[in-house]
């Protein structure tokens, strides 16, 4: 079972790599901390929609 879960992250890595063209730039994304939702579940920067 833990062959089959290397094999998946290293499938998902490689997929990553051929879009982004190379083997460095998928871990910048992977290790960015990138945006968080706040308490409400709204990503910060964007409005709520209204309720009406």
């Amino acid at each position: 079972m833990g062959i089959a879960l290397v094999m998946g992250v290293a499938l998902m890595y490689l997929i990553l790599v051929m879009q982004f063209g190379s083997f460095t730039a998928p871990l910048a994304v992977m290790l960015s901390p990138g945006e968080r939702p706040d308490r409400l579940g709204q990503v910060p920067g964007r409005q709520a929609p209204s309720r009406s």
